[in-house]
Order: structure tokens, then sequence, then C-alpha cells
């Protein structure tokens, strides 16, 4: 291995052949956190360019119709400020969680694919929400 490296760098030092056997290496790793970072970075304004983009798109219809009924049922009821939300995207819109804050507190509601509250008319949504809520609340009252 040192004869190769010693013919493509033309070094002759067995000590710096030693300290480019351990710098590269160091050096490449560190590159490939950085690119690792960059591509977390990178993902995550993606998908919070999606949250904000699901909003608009679709309405009632299609991809992310749960996602906006349950949105735009909770932008309606009083005391409630919609924080933040996330998707999971895949071929379906399987699950989506929405963070709320309500009376001060914050409430993270999370959605399955197999929550039932997609199948409901916007009145049913609206109390199932309602009672979720006051559910939440009331457990993280108690374990204050």
């Amino acid at each position: 291995m040192s004869d190769v490296i010693k013919r493509f760098v033309r070094i002759k030092n067995p000590l710096a052949i030693v300290v480019l056997m351990i710098a590269i290496p160091v050096a490449l790793s560190g590159l490939y956190r950085l690119g690792s970072t960059l591509k977390r970075h990178l993902e995550l304004a993606a998908y919070n360019r999606d949250c904000e983009l699901a909003r608009t798109r679709d309405g009632e219809f299609g991809y992310f119709k749960d996602f906006n009924r349950v949105y735009s049922a909770l932008e309606s009821m009083p005391g409630v400020s919609i924080m933040e939300s996330g998707h999971n995207m895949d071929v379906k819109h399987e699950e989506f969680a929405i963070c709320i804050t309500v009376m001060g507190e914050h409430v993270r509601l999370f959605f399955n694919g197999s929550s039932r509250i997609r199948d409901f008319r916007r009145e049913s949504i609206l109390k199932v929400l309602q009672q979720r809520i006051q559910t939440k609340l009331s457990s993280s009252s108690i374990h204050k």
C-alpha cells in the first residue's frame, strides 16, 4: 500500500506517508459529515415547504384532503393557534400531525392512516377535535 502512495504522491519520507494515510480518511469523513448535515437541512426545508403547500393544494379533495379538512377545522376553532404541521408523504397520505396552542398550552395532534376522523363530516370533525384537545389538555395538567 505504501508503494502505491509513494508512487502517487512521490514522497520518500515514511513519516509523511503515515500522516497522509491518516489525514486523507479524516478529511474525507469530515466532508461526508458536512454533506450529510447539508442534506438533512435541505430535506427539512423541502419538508417544511411541502407542509406549507399542502394547505393551498387540493382543498377538500385529492392527496391532502384529510389534512386540509382537519387543518381548516382547527383554524375555525376559537382560541386555537396552529403552530406547525407535518406529514408522512408517501404514495398515500398516511400520517400527519398538527401542533397547536390552546390557552397557552401546546398540544400535538397526530392522525394515522386509520384515524376515523378522516371519514367524518365537518361538524363531527369539530366535535372529535374538541374532545381530543380536552383530553390532551387534561392529561398534560395531570403531569404538571
